[in-house]
C-alpha cells in the first residue's frame, strides 16, 4: 500500500498542486480579504486537473523520461502506461464534474485542460517551441489560479500584485527546462534554454526578477526586502544540480517557494491578514 502511494506521489508531481492551492488562497485573501466556501470546489477541481495534466504529460513523455529521468515511476516500470492514462482521464473527468457547480469555474477548468492538451499532446506538441514554457507555465499556474479566484469572488487583485505574481511565475516556470534541455534537443524540442543557452537563460531569469522587485519598490520601498530571498534563489540557480529527479528538480522547488514568499510578503505588507 505504501509503495503504491509512493508511486502515485511521484506521478502526480504534488509540488504544482501545492503551489496552485497556495496561489488561489492568497489571491482570494488579497482580493476580498476572506475565503468564500465555494472556493473549495475550485481548489479540488484544479487539484484534479493538475493531476490529469501531469500524468498525461508523463504518459506522452515516456520516451524522453527514459533518458532524462529514468528513475521516475513510468520509465522505471513501477506503473504501466495504461494505468497512468486512466489516472489522467479520470482526474480530468472528476475535475469537470466538480467544477460544474459554477459555470464560470467550469470554463476555467476546461481552459486548463485544453491548454494542457495543446502543450503535451504529440499531434500538437506546442512544447517544441521556445516560448511554450514561459507562456504555458504562466497561463496554467498564474492566470488559472487568478481566474478561479475571480470565478468565485468576482474581484480582481491589485495591478501591482498581478505584475509581481504573473511575471515571477513566468520567470520561474523556465527553470523546469534545466532538467531536460539536453535530452529535449535530441527530440527536436527547441526549449527556451536550447534557444538562448543555459547561462543566458539564467541571467534572463535573474534580471527579470530583479527588474520586477525594483519596479514595484517604486510604489513601496519595503519591497526591496524581497531582494534577499531572490539572491538566495539565484545562488541555487547558478549551482550545478546532480541529484536524481523523481518529481522535479531542486531549482524548480526553490523557485516555487520564492513565488510563495513574494505573495506572502505582499499579503503582509498591505495588511490583508495582520
Amino acid at each position: 500500500m505504501l509503495k503504491k502511494l509512493g508511486v502515485l506521489f511521484e506521478i502526480i508531481v504534488p509540488e504544482y498542486i501545492f503551489l496552485s492551492i497556495i496561489n488561489i488562497i492568497i489571491i482570494c485573501l488579497i482580493s476580498v480579504g476572506n475565503l468564500p466556501y465555494k472556493l473549495i470546489f475550485g481548489i479540488i477541481a484544479i487539484t484534479l486537473a493538475i493531476v490529469g495534466f501531469n500524468t498525461l504529460n508523463m504518459y506522452f513523455d515516456k520516451r524522453i523520461d527514459k533518458l532524462a529521468k529514468p528513475k521516475r515511476a513510468l520509465p522505471s516500470g513501477k506503473i504501466s502506461n495504461i494505468e497512468v492514462l486512466k489516472i489522467s482521464l479520470i482526474s480530468f473527468a472528476l475535475a469537470i464534474v466538480i467544477s460544474s457547480i459554477k459555470i464560470e469555474l467550469l470554463f476555467v477548468i476546461l481552459a486548463f485542460i485544453l491548454f494542457a492538451i495543446i502543450y503535451t499532446h504529440p499531434k500538437i506538441f506546442f512544447r517544441r517551441f521556445w516560448i511554450s514554457t514561459p507562456f504555458f507555465g504562466t497561463f496554467l499556474y498564474a492566470i488559472i489560479p487568478l481566474l478561479i479566484s475571480l470565478a468565485v469572488n468576482k474581484v480582481f487583485p491589485p495591478s501591482n500584485y498581478l505584475l509581481l505574481f504573473v511575471f515571477a511565475t513566468s520567470a520561474i516556470s523556465i527553470t523546469k527546462e534545466f532538467e531536460d534541455y539536453k535530452i529535449d534537443r535530441k527530440f527536436g524540442i527547441n526549449s527556451f534554454v536550447n534557444q538562448f543557452g543555459e547561462k543566458n537563460t539564467k541571467l534572463f531569469i535573474f534580471g527579470l526578477l530583479i527588474a520586477l522587485i525594483l519596479t514595484i519598490s517604486l510604489e513601496n520601498i519595503t519591497y526591496l526586502l524581497l531582494l534577499a530571498p531572490t539572491i538566495l534563489f539565484v545562488k541555487v540557480l547558478f549551482t550545478p544540480q546532480k541529484t536524481t529527479i523523481k518529481t522535479q528538480g531542486k531549482i524548480v522547488t526553490y523557485g516555487m517557494a520564492l513565488i510563495i514568499i513574494y505573495e506572502l510578503f505582499y499579503l503582509i505588507i498591505f495588511n490583508r491578514i495582520i
